[in-house]
């Protein structure tokens, strides 16, 4: 006879993105990212959903620049849903390997909250109600991959520097005329 292990919950997931389809880009390649909690047959199922939630409002764009329409709502948070039927495995090896994932989810975006529980059947459970620990592995510096997928504003200006260039050039060519002014005065 086998052995299972059964994962069941809800993560939510506070994004502070430009755009929900940028969020949900983001959090989609960072799950993609994590170790997998497996079993013999199949691994953990990991389904992500715009919560709904209005966040906020803005009668701006992406870019900072003033909208002529009537605005639009900001959903910038999102649930994680969890479900595994793992066969094969044991609950303590399972409760080690969902901590590790959780552990490196929550250092790579931050964490809102979450009601998550394992089990094996048999009566050992455990529930993970209070994400407030793992609030505190967010890692918002340098050394947190997942900054890398967000683009950076090109000076003053609120464009990357791609699209500066491609779609400002005259903007872009002062700018490199001034910065080569200045360094040839040094």
């Amino acid at each position: 006879m086998s052995s299972w292990t059964y994962i069941v919950g809800n993560i939510s997931v506070r994004m502070m993105e430009k755009t929900d389809e940028e969020a949900e880009y983001i959090l989609k390649t960072v799950l993609k990212h994590l170790p997998k909690v497996c079993g013999s047959e199949r691994d953990m199922e990991v389904k992500v959903v715009n919560s709904g939630v209005i966040t906020g409002w803005s009668s701006h764009d992406e870019f900072q620049a003033w909208t002529d329409k009537s605005g639009f709502d900001e959903h910038q948070e999102f649930n994680i849903i969890i479900n595994a039927y793992l066969r094969d495995t044991f609950f303590d090896e399972t409760h080690r390997a969902f901590i590790k994932w959780l552990t490196r989810l929550a250092k790579r975006l931050p964490i809102d909250d979450g009601v998550v529980k394992i089990s094996d059947g048999w009566g050992d459970n455990i529930t993970v109600v209070n994400c407030h620990p793992f609030e505190t592995l967010y890692e918002s510096g340098e050394e947190n991959w997942a900054n890398y997928m967000r683009w950076r504003y090109y000076d003053n200006y609120r464009y990357p520097k791609e699209l500066l260039e491609k779609y400002w050039p005259e903007v872009f060519e002062k700018e490199n005329e001034e910065e080569k002014e200045e360094t040839n005065a040094y």
